[in-house]
């Protein structure tokens, strides 16, 4: 009888000690054996937003994702864990990012993780989890914002990822302004003026690289394309910085209208576009190119009529 209860006794012991293991974060290193212990973990939440991305990693995890992506993921999750984080909306997100890469764009996929692990040791939970947010539209789709209101879609050119950290250990982030553009009046849409050039934004840390891109600015009832243009995305606070591109009136009807784009800078979220030293051409209305500050913002009251062409005042 005493060995009886000796033998319950270790067994318990052994179920509390495993249970324990499990609660603060004992991942294996193993990568089927993290697999198991991350869908678990993902499981245990009861949230299929949460648990589905998980299901969808291990679908690939042993298939497109080699040995060292493996072993830098488990170092990344297990970072998180020994943060305190659970299964929630950050540890989705990084899964989200990570297998859309490996599916999609499995050449990515080394410059993604060292981003994450970069940034996963160095921010907090929210900043951590804002850069996968920004993050993910693109590894996804071909967006690189997208909401009930606007998008912002990339047409063309490439993108990789990269951790700068020199810049990051020196970059002072600037307050976001609060007025996103929506209520603009539609005949000051569009303006070009000279103007003294300010300051571009210092894009560090984590970030996004894009080469010969193409954007397509989405809103309501209103959209416009222009590029190429190289430069790169803040994944902390979603700001564009970058140079060159051809912005034209081709939506509006007249393709014979555009302005070269210099340096510039705009927020992915927001519909709106300020690029100064721009030069407008236009063999109808002007004698000469002018110089000066083109500034657009997106539509969405649906107010604006096929073919109008946007307001134009210039010096």
């Amino acid at each position: 009888m005493k060995i009886f209860r000796l033998a319950i006794l270790l067994y318990l012991l052994t179920f509390i000690v495993k249970n324990a293991n499990a609660q603060n974060g004992k991942l294996a290193d193993d990568p089927a054996q993290f697999m198991t212990q991350l869908r678990k973990m993902m499981e245990g939440s009861r949230n299929p937003q949460f648990i589905r991305p998980a299901v969808q990693l291990d679908s690939i995890w042993m298939s497109a994702i080699n040995p060292q992506q493996q072993a830098k993921f488990i170092g990344i999750v297990k970072t998180q864990v020994a943060k305190g984080q659970k299964a929630g909306a950050l540890m989705a997100l990084l899964i989200r990012n990570t297998q859309a890469l490996a599916k999609k764009s499995p050449e990515k996929l080394d410059g993604f993780l060292d981003v994450a692990a970069n940034a996963g040791e160095k921010y907090d939970a929210k900043t951590f989890q804002k850069v996968l947010q920004t993050s993910l539209p693109i590894t996804e789709s071909n967006k690189l914002y997208g909401s009930n209101y606007n998008s912002l879609y990339l047409l063309g050119g490439d993108f990789t990822y990269r951790f700068d950290a020199k810049a990051d250990s020196t970059v002072v982030k600037e307050t976001e302004t609060a007025n996103d553009g929506w209520n603009t009046p539609v005949d000051s849409s569009l303006v070009i003026a000279p103007t003294k050039s300010a300051p571009l934004p210092i894009v560090a840390g984590p970030v996004l690289d894009l080469q010969n891109a193409t954007f397509a600015m989405v809103a309501g009832g209103d959209s416009v394309v222009f590029g190429p243009a190289n430069g790169s995305v803040s994944l902390r606070d979603g700001m564009f910085v970058g140079k060159n591109g051809k912005f034209t009136w081709q939506t509006a009807g007249d393709s014979t209208i555009y302005a070269d784009l210099d340096a510039y800078s705009f927020n992915i979220n927001h519909p709106r576009l300020l690029a100064e030293n721009s030069t407008l051409h236009s063999d109808n209305y002007l004698a000469a190119p002018v110089k000066g500050t083109l500034e657009y913002r997106g539509d969405q009251t649906h107010q604006r009529s096929a073919g109008t062409i946007p307001a134009l005042h210039f010096e």
